[in-house]
């Protein structure tokens, strides 16, 4: 699923933009392995965007309770595209939820997952690890 069953909001969030309303912005750091491979961790990492004064101060607070690798705003955005625009709003949302009720529809979002999210629910995960090593 590509953005087809997210809120209407999404396709038009104000937020979704470098120009950040917080003093710090705190996401999923998806895609480490490629700007940073020795950080990468199977259990995720975060990131944070620091925005203003105050979250700099804030983040040179919190900064000893983590282990912290510097990055520029380009690798953080490789994979969070909505740092940057909202995300499109594809043609097949409305059948989408229009099917929703329709007997059957869990079973043909299973049929539906691309081949790369199949693969992803039944590999191990130090094995996925592997193979983005690669």
């Amino acid at each position: 699923m590509d953005g087809d069953c997210y809120r209407e909001s999404c396709y038009k969030c104000a937020y979704a933009n470098t120009s950040r309303v917080g003093d710090l912005t705190v996401g999923d750091f998806w895609g480490i392995a490629k700007s940073h491979p020795s950080f990468n961790s199977p259990k995720g990492v975060s990131s944070v965007f620091v925005n203003t004064e105050k979250g700099q101060k804030l983040f040179e607070m919190m900064r000893v309770l983590a282990e912290v690798e510097e990055a520029t705003l380009e690798e953080g955005m490789v994979k969070q595209h909505n740092l940057v625009q909202p995300s499109n709003r594809p043609a097949v949302r409305d059948t989408f939820y229009k099917s929703i009720d329709e007997p059957g529809f869990i079973e043909h979002i299973k049929v539906g997952l691309q081949l790369k999210a199949r693969l992803k629910s039944v590999l191990p995960n130090k094995l996925i690890q592997k193979i983005k090593s690669l």
